[in-house]
């Protein structure tokens, strides 16, 4: 049977608070630096557990006893920088792995050596978050929903982001994927770009009878976690969510937009050679019909906002605009196309670049 797809966590995660160890305080308290700002750590909501992001490194995986205490899996080469190979440690109580935990200035070093890994995308990632308080997941885990789909080496497909925006009276839930402009599945000479082919197997995806439902369940279950999450962060100064966020946990209607868009940063550092990159590719995306999909240029990622309402989106979509590099690059929406869907094979692999 195909796996649902859920956002929850068990009922009793916030039980006996006053038992709660320190380092999961620690992590609730922890901030660090994105473009001069300081920022929490992300709280992204999935299958019974959280995990806790620092620019696009998921620090933590954290579950829940039968109690309601808190363990946590940390990756081995942030708690012990340059640690190589694959080895999980766990953090429970006041212990790493039989090791005394030793409070938030322990915490920060391993968030410290985390964001040393992070690469190019996920930092983008981490200042679209900064800006833009109406997204409410990274690294969407996207399960199978046929026998005999695969995943591909980096493991099950994700789509980068998920946010709200209002379209009307409706909250409607909207997916991106963040490329480099230096990204080679932007660019085809002899055949469709591979990011067409990777966005229309994530529309395949979203647009599952099955899937659209659960998808919209999963994420009102998971705003009213980052309600609850909230009021436990900012338990000293108050400190309120994105008003979609409350209104999709007050159950305004909700649905999803069967388009994925596409963001495109980072393309100004050396412009000669990147126009020549370049020359051609926008026009064969746009031809190439990315089927509706909204496409996002902008050289600096912490200057992307993200758009509130799809009347904004659409606006958006059509205005032109000069890059920093001389290029006349679109907020357009990309007009249709034929484009053939890898996705319909049985059994074809997911690709993640």
């Amino acid at each position: 049977m195909p796996s649902e797809f859920h956002r929850r966590l068990p009922c009793n995660w916030d039980s006996r608070p006053g038992e709660k160890p320190e380092w999961w305080w620690n992590m609730l308290d922890c901030r660090f630096d994105v473009a001069g700002t300081p920022q929490p750590l992300f709280l992204a909501i999935r299958n019974d557990s959280l995990n806790a992001y620092a620019e696009g490194q998921s620090i933590f995986k954290i579950s829940f006893g039968k109690d309601g205490e808190p363990s946590a899996k940390i990756h081995h080469k942030y708690v012990c920088k340059g640690a190589e190979g694959v080895k999980y440690l766990t953090l429970r109580g006041d212990k790493i792995n039989g090791k005394t935990y030793e409070g938030s200035a322990m915490l920060d070093k391993w968030v410290a050596n985390a964001r040393c890994y992070r690469e190019g995308e996920k930092k983008g990632i981490a200042q679209i978050l900064a800006k833009n308080g109406c997204v409410i997941d990274v690294e969407m885990g996207l399960p199978a929903s046929r026998v005999g789909d695969h995943t591909d080496e980096h493991g099950a497909p994700r789509m980068d982001i998920v946010a709200l925006e209002k379209d009307g009276d409706t909250l409607k839930i909207v997916f991106y994927e963040m490329k480099l402009f230096s990204n080679s599945s932007l660019r085809a000479r002899s055949h469709i770009p591979e990011v067409l082919a990777q966005l229309k197997r994530y529309e395949t995806w979203i647009n599952n009878d099955d899937r659209k439902e659960q998808i919209v369940s999963a994420y009102r279950n998971a705003c009213k976690i980052l309600i609850k999450l909230n009021g436990i962060r900012y338990r000293k100064a108050g400190k309120d969510v994105h008003r979609f966020i409350e209104q999709a946990a007050a159950k305004t209607a909700m649905e999803i937009d069967p388009k994925p868009r596409l963001i495109i940063f980072e393309f100004d550092y050396d412009p000669k050679r990147q126009c020549g990159a370049w020359t051609g590719q926008e026009e064969d995306l746009r031809q190439g019909g990315i089927c509706g999909i909204r496409l996002i240029m902008q050289p600096r990622p912490e200057d992307i906002t993200l758009p509130e309402t799809t009347e904004e989106a659409y606006a958006a979509a059509s205005r032109d605009h000069a890059s920093q590099i001389g290029l006349e690059l679109k907020h357009r929406r990309i007009e249709s196309s034929d484009l053939s869907d890898p996705g319909d094979q049985e059994g074809a692999n997911f690709t993640r670049s």
